[in-house]
């Protein structure tokens, strides 16, 4: 015996879907969201925030890159190398990543979907040591590329050496 709904279940479910349909685009723009930024440059896209009390966690797989970082998942979780070589590593379900010399505590619990890490901003700026700025209030991370402070380009360099530079031609 087969169940088969009647007209008017038919309808009510056909009504809801529409529903559905029309009011979820408007709640959803009507949700404030996290903006990410990469000094200037807006990365919310490729980070992929998820909202999380306060702050947001950031698809770490996808703008590691960025940061000088290659994240890759293994059988337990993932491995991070840093841009100084640095090996870390992330359990499934931990609260902190290592390596052999020391422990980096992560500042909300990290999520796992599939073969992408998500982190939060500051654990991925401890990882990269590029600076962030978290404003709940405005909503926005911003992270800010290591400044160097300006020398005097011939007291940097060794004895004898001379500062040059080469124009690059227009393509």
């Amino acid at each position: 015996m087969s169940f088969r709904p009647s007209l008017a279940t038919r309808c009510i479910l056909l009504g809801i879907t529409l529903a559905a349909s029309v009011f979820s685009p408007v709640c959803a723009s009507n949700t404030p969201s996290w903006k990410i930024l990469y000094d200037s440059s807006d990365i919310t896209g490729v980070a992929a925030p998820i909202a999380m009390g306060n702050s947001a966690l950031l698809d770490v797989t996808g703008i590691g890159s960025l940061f000088g970082m290659v994240v890759m998942p293994d059988a337990n979780g993932f491995m991070i190398r840093t841009a100084d070589g640095a090996d870390w590593r992330w359990n499934t379900g931990t609260a902190m990543l290592i390596n052999d010399q020391r422990a980096i505590p992560v500042t909300l619990p990290g999520i796992q979907q599939g073969g992408t890490l998500f982190l939060d901003a500051e654990t991925i700026s401890a990882l990269s040591g590029v600076p962030v700025s978290v404003d709940s209030t405005t909503m926005q991370i911003l992270f800010h590329r290591n400044t160097v402070a300006p020398t005097d380009e011939k007291s940097a360099l060794p004895d004898g050496w001379q500062p040059f530079s080469i124009v690059k031609p227009v393509a």
